[in-house]
């Protein structure tokens, strides 16, 4: 699961850093606001930071594990219902590209959903009543 997570850290961590630095010329290709591609990919920057920082830790949480899956997944619906969107019109590279990382997303989503049952789970103690 750690390897999981360090992997979407640097994945997320390489595309926010590509928004940010080249959203013009990847606006002008891909048919989308460099506005919105700079703003994604300044936005990506803390969560792969805690994306890494999760990842690194020695020990996760479920709780933590669960934000995890559930920020992804809102990723994965949000690039999907930008698509619907009459506020953008993206090239067919452009949907393409919204499609390909969403479906990336969406794997690593998955796969740490699929992982959660190598967390350590906790023991529940039941308090004797006396």
């Amino acid at each position: 699961l750690r390897n999981i997570i360090i992997a979407d850290a640097i994945v997320t961590g390489s595309a926010a850093i590509l928004l940010a630095v080249a959203a013009s010329p990847l606006g002008s290709v891909l048919g989308l606001p460099a506005t919105l591609l700079r703003f994604a990919g300044v936005g990506l920057i803390p969560y792969a930071a805690f994306l890494l920082w999760v990842g690194l830790r020695k020990a996760s949480s479920l709780a933590l594990v669960r934000l995890l899956v559930t920020a992804n997944l809102l990723w994965v619906v949000g690039s999907v219902a930008l698509l619907f969107s009459s506020r953008i019109d993206p090239t067919a590279l452009g949907v393409t590209f919204i499609l390909i990382q969403a479906a990336m997303v969406s794997a690593f989503a998955a796969l740490q959903h699929l992982n959660i049952r190598s967390l350590p789970h906790p023991t529940i103690s039941r308090k004797t009543r006396r």
